[in-house]
Order: C-alpha cells, then sequence, then structure tokens
C-alpha cells in the first residue's frame, strides 16, 4: 500500500524544528520538506528529501502546483512575523506573504495544516498586542478561522488556544506534539576536567538574560567546576559584547560566530551534562509561546534547567528543574544528583497515533 504523501512548507526560520517534524510524520507518511534554495542546506535531511525554489515568487508558484500533488500540506511557520509594522518594508513584507499564503488556503483548504508558534499574534484581544493598535492580529485572526487543522507546540498552549478560538468554530481540528524521536547513543569525546553545560539558543542579549549567568559565575568555586558551551551562534555586535564580558570575568566557555549545523549541534549537546535556558518573559515565553529549550533537551535527551515561567503548568517536568532568582540557579548547579529525567511522554509512535486522531487525518 502506497503511504500518503506530506509536503513539509518551511521558508522562513525553524529549520532544525522543521527537521524533527519530518522524522515525527516521515513515521507514517511519504513526506517531502520545500524550502528556499538559500536555506536547502539547513535541514540536515538528504538532498532527495529536499524540494527548492530559488525565489519567493517562484517558491510560491511551485507551492500552488505541488499541493495537487500532495495528500496534506504541513505550513511549519506561517505568516506570523512581525508582531507589529515598523516601517512600510515591513508593511510590504507582511501584505506580501499574507496574500499568496491566503490564496493557498483558498485553493487548498481541506489539505492544509497549521503549525501555530505564539498563539498571541492571532489573537487581536491579547493584552500583549492590543495595547499596539496594531491591525496585524485581526488579519491573522481572519487567517486563522479559515484553517481547519492546526498543530501548537505544547498541550498547554492547545487548551489555551481553544478556549480563544474555538468557540467561533466547533469543527476546527486542533492538536500539539512535541518534537520526539531516537536519538544516536554516539559518545564524543571530549576534556572531562569540567562538567559541561549547554547553553541554549543563539548569543542574544536582547532575549536572553546572560547577566544572570555572568553574576552566577562570579563564584570562582562554579568557575573552576563548569564550562559554557554556548549551543547557538553570535549574531550581531551585541553577542560580541556579551562574548567579551565572558572573556574578561575568565569564564571558560566555547562559542560559534557561524550558524551551527544539526550535526555539531548534536555533538556539542551530547557533550553536555545538562542544559540551561536563559529566556526572559519579553518574548512571552510560556503564556503565549513555547521556549525552544523543551525540544531541544527532547532531542538530546538532557536534563534542563529553565525559568519557572516558561512552563507554567509544569508540563516538561519529567526531565526539567526550574529556577526564579539567582540563588536558585546556584543551588541547582551546586546538587551533586540531579533528578532522574524521564522522556517516555514524549515517545515518537503514541504522539503520532494521537495527532492523526485529533486531526482527522
Amino acid at each position: 500500500m502506497n503511504k500518503k504523501k506530506f509536503l513539509l512548507v518551511e521558508c522562513f526560520a525553524h529549520f532544525q524544528n522543521a527537521k524533527e517534524t519530518y522524522k515525527f510524520f516521515s513515521q507514517k507518511y511519504d513526506v517531502k520538506v520545500f524550502t528556499l534554495t538559500k536555506f536547502s542546506n539547513n535541514f540536515g535531511l538528504p538532498n532527495n528529501s529536499i524540494i527548492h525554489s530559488k525565489y519567493y515568487f517562484t517558491f510560491y508558484a511551485k507551492l500552488y502546483f505541488y499541493s495537487y500533488l500532495y495528500d496534506f500540506i504541513y505550513i511549519s511557520t506561517p505568516p506570523e512575523y512581525p508582531d507589529k509594522i515598523k516601517c512600510l518594508r515591513d508593511f510590504f513584507i507582511f501584505i506580501f506573504h499574507y496574500i499568496l499564503f491566503l490564496f493557498q488556503i483558498l485553493l487548498h483548504k481541506s489539505k492544509l495544516i497549521f503549525q501555530i508558534r505564539s498563539i498571541h499574534r492571532y489573537i487581536p484581544s491579547c493584552e500583549v498586542l492590543s495595547r499596539d493598535k496594531s491591525f496585524l492580529p485581526y488579519l491573522r485572526y481572519y487567517f486563522i478561522h479559515l484553517v481547519n487543522r492546526i498543530v501548537l507546540e505544547s498541550n498547554f498552549l492547545k487548551k489555551s488556544f481553544k478556549n480563544r478560538i474555538r468557540q467561533k468554530n466547533k469543527n476546527k481540528l486542533i492538536s500539539h506534539f512535541y518534537i520526539a524521536h531516537q536519538n544516536s547513543n554516539k559518545i564524543y569525546k571530549y576534556d572531562k576536567k569540567k562538567i559541561r553545560i549547554g547553553v541554549l539558543g543563539q548569543i542574544d542579549p536582547l532575549r536572553k538574560n546572560y547577566k544572570l549567568l555572568l553574576n552566577v559565575f562570579s563564584k570562582k568555586s562554579l568557575k573552576s567546576k563548569f564550562k559554557l558551551i554556548f549551543l547557538g551562534r553570535a549574531i550581531n555586535s551585541k553577542s560580541t559584547e556579551i562574548i567579551n564580558e565572558f572573556k574578561k570575568n575568565n569564564i571558560d566557555f566555547i562559542y560559534s560566530k557561524k550558524y551551527i549545523s544539526n550535526k555539531k549541534f548534536n555533538k556539542l549537546g551530547k557533550s553536555c551534562k545538562f542544559l540551561i535556558s536563559l529566556n526572559t518573559k519579553k518574548n512571552y515565553y510560556g503564556k503565549y509561546r513555547l521556549s525552544g529549550s523543551f525540544g531541544d533537551a527532547i532531542i538530546l535527551k538532557k536534563y534542563l534547567i529553565a525559568p519557572d515561567f516558561e512552563d507554567p503548568h509544569r508540563e516538561f517536568k519529567n526531565f526539567t528543574s526550574y529556577f526564579d532568582k539567582k540563588n536558585d540557579l546556584i543551588k541547582l548547579l551546586n546538587y551533586k544528583k540531579h533528578m532522574k529525567i524521564n522522556f517516555s511522554k514524549f515517545e515518537a509512535k503514541g504522539n503520532l497515533v494521537r495527532v492523526i486522531q485529533e486531526l482527522e487525518l
């Protein structure tokens, strides 16, 4: 029996997430990834799994055509950026993608599955955006009501989204799935004189609280005990300033100026004893969006230390410890034995069965 065909579309940013989505649905479907040519090497997938187009105009033209050939079209990242229009260029970029995606919905509505990452961008009444008086949430709100199958990144976000959106569309099918797959047990050799901590995400001081880490590692006892492994690249001059601060404080660390491939991410991540998330509340993690830190920890099967606001309902408590203040983090770092981690809840096969049922695939 031939497998149903599944086209996974990602042309914006979430390449690591798209790769795991590919693996997730490949358990049952014949999956291809469709992207821009400049992004085709970012997924870490075989060339025969990737379809690409050089320009956005030809990308959308091909998307309309390919959609006739596939049973399901999974939009990994809908046009949900930016939060608000800051300049004329932002306006034209948003309208361009919005109109062309709208055309895709009208042509292939029955086949579409949308993955929503930040639910506040689709809710006009949300206090985060309502004070900005932006028209974008209203357009996205209309946009999402035309789509019948929606995927969220956590059970908490699924329930929250249902409460705000589903009231006006009782037939909408909403599900969630966790990034989950069996990872290689390959052991990587490295210097074991110090315990390695994987610092998750791109090095971005506007989104992450590196000052907290600098304050924590001002203690000599911690400097001599740990080595920091930055698992995301330095993206701009602000990143360089933070890196220089770590150098000035004689903190032992490794970082990269270049994009970190999936292979290198796995190698560095597997070498770490545990992982840490430094996200701030500024980007609405926890209440309106899920931090990618939880997905990274699941992929690497590593213990995670995260700010308590990132997981308000403790959905990921089986492998995560939470901190609120500096002293909480210091205590967690000094524990001789960390909690026993359990990833059985995130087993791929069981999650896939549930998602298929909930989305009626």
